[in-house]
């Protein structure tokens, strides 16, 4: 009989009276990798919540136990509690940056731990940590221990929490989505470590997350979560290669793969001429080329794709082509047009052919605001209408036609899930009726589902208004369902750009190469 360390019997949990989550059951081994695996909404965020236990996630639970190395965790007391998180019980949280002090080094803040739990003395602690940083293959730790965790990228930053973790040595750790806005190298990266955080520490892992394919390469076990409740469970190859719900089956065909399928479109005229477009940044004392002599064409009715791994420079170019940052060198013309010459006024006429969606939707709106109060000023600020009968007939329009139910409008931004809130973001850069639509990073947070039909919707938008786009992401085989044409950039340059068949089936670059094998991995 298998030894576990985590067992949840019949778990019913949720807010404010209301279940969320229904009759959960599973259990984790001892040294076992085992994966909670759902869309966003199902409920995999708030069971991780009820085993942790926190008063400020305000989870109640109303029915069944949850058991962890022989003791029932609903009957512990706060004291108790606090000293079981962090020894034996760790979390990596999706944004470990957001669980830290942004503004505090990392070595006051780990010193401080490892205090809190009476651990080794400081210097102990520190030799633990540096070795536990050369087993993940993080390089030059006082350099990174002397860094507040705003200086570091997200990988680095999910890397240091692993490092943290394993200097623990906890029996279970819990990891809360840790790969969802990574790139797909540093997936990989991440992949690799948590199967070395199970050899080096024996631990158990209990992994939350929306990345099925993630799942498939590192969890013994998996349980595919549906509206709060668990629709399938049993090891991993088993019900990822023969699903036998309907809803792992959708989860898994929404999963995106390599293909190369949609041709560059014959038009000889180029609307958008990017050239030799240069951006540099001075920190301290040193200058860093962000973006290095970058060029690219768009036609009518073209999508480009725009990739590469976090730090690579896509945000800071796409940012450029519409003067959301100055230019240092380089030319942007549109329809012959030079885009860093224009003057705040001929700038607002851009705004009314070129838009953008940016990231993480959530802060793209006022949270103070509801979505159509919103989107009232951009049709009042974009369109020639005024009156707000008319104004609001036009927002449950757009609303329509990215596929939501026009009283959302009236919701705030925080009250909707994160793929309708990037549907809402898409429906308003629609309001002008742009020539060009710019995505930055548009799905990189979204489960597979909610990324699935927002590439659907794109495409159907572009299909039937012949408008171009720019789409930019760190996931390949999502671009090559979707462009025509892709530019691999790294470190600030194009290394590679040309059709999107030619770059999938007959790579040039090195990079480029590493790029699609990350893919195929996560």
């Amino acid at each position: 009989m298998k030894s576990t360390v985590l067992n949840l019997q019949n778990l019913s949990a949720g807010y404010n009276g209301e279940d969320v989550i229904r009759d959960i059951s599973f259990d984790v081994g001892v040294g076992e990798i085992f994966a909670l695996v759902g869309e966003s909404g199902s409920g995999k965020s708030t069971v991780l919540k009820s085993i942790m236990g926190l008063p400020s996630n305000r989870v109640r639970t109303f029915r069944g136990g949850i058991t962890f190395n022989g003791r029932n965790l609903t009957e512990l007391s706060t004291e108790e509690r606090r000293n079981l998180l962090g020894d034996e019980l760790c979390t990596v949280f999706q944004n470990p940056a957001t669980s830290m002090n942004p503004i505090r080094k990392i070595r006051g803040q780990f010193l401080d731990t490892m205090r809190s739990h009476k651990r080794f003395d400081d210097e102990k602690s520190l030799a633990a940590l540096r070795t536990a940083f050369i087993k993940i293959g993080l390089g030059d730790a006082d350099r990174v221990l002397d860094c507040c965790p705003f200086e570091l990228s997200g990988g680095m930053c999910q890397r240091v929490a692993l490092a943290m973790a394993m200097v623990m040595e906890p029996t279970l750790i819990l990891a809360d989505e840790p790969t969802s806005a990574l790139d797909v190298m540093n997936q990989r990266q991440v992949i690799e470590e948590f199967c070395i955080l199970r050899e080096e520490c024996g631990a158990s892992i209990l992994l939350v997350t929306h990345n099925i394919s993630l799942a498939s390469h590192i969890a013994d076990r998996v349980a595919i979560m549906h509206q709060g409740e668990i629709v399938e469970c049993g090891p991993t190859r088993k019900v990822l290669d023969s699903p036998q719900h309907s809803y792992t089956k959708e989860l898994i065909s929404d999963v995106p793969c390599l293909r190369a399928v949609n041709p560059v479109p014959d038009f000889s005229f180029k609307f958008l001429e990017v050239s030799s477009l240069t951006k540099r940044y001075s920190i301290a004392e040193r200058t860093i080329e962000a973006v290095r002599d970058v060029g690219f064409t768009l036609s009518r009715g073209e999508v480009l794709g725009i990739v590469g791994e976090s730090g690579s420079g896509k945000s800071t170019l796409s940012r450029q082509l519409l003067q959301l940052e100055e230019t240092d060198e380089g030319s942007i013309r549109y329809e012959g047009e030079e885009v860093t010459a224009m003057n705040r006024r001929s700038l607002r006429t851009l705004y009314r052919r070129a838009q953008m969606v940016f990231q993480i939707p959530l802060t793209s709106f006022d949270q103070n605001k509801r979505i159509r109060v919103t989107m009232r000023d951009a049709v009042r600020n974009l369109t020639d209408r005024k009156r707000k009968s008319t104004v609001d007939a036009y927002i449950n329009e757009l609303m329509h036609k990215v596929g939501l139910e026009p009283e959302l409008a009236d919701r705030y931004p925080w009250e909707i899930s994160g793929g309708q809130c990037q549907r809402a973001a898409i429906a308003r850069a629609l309001v002008a009726e742009p020539e060009l639509l710019i995505c930055d990073e548009a799905t990189s947070a979204l489960d597979v589902s909610s990324q699935a039909r927002i590439a659907d919707l794109l495409r159907s938008l572009v299909r039937e208004s012949n408008m171009s786009m720019i789409f930019i992401s760190h996931d390949i085989a999502l671009v090559s369902g979707l462009c025509n044409t892709v530019l691999v950039m790294k470190n600030g340059r194009c290394v590679e750009y040309g059709p999107v068949d030619k770059i999938i089936n007959n790579p040039e670059n090195e990079y480029t190469m590493e790029l699609l094998k990350a893919s195929s991995f996560c």
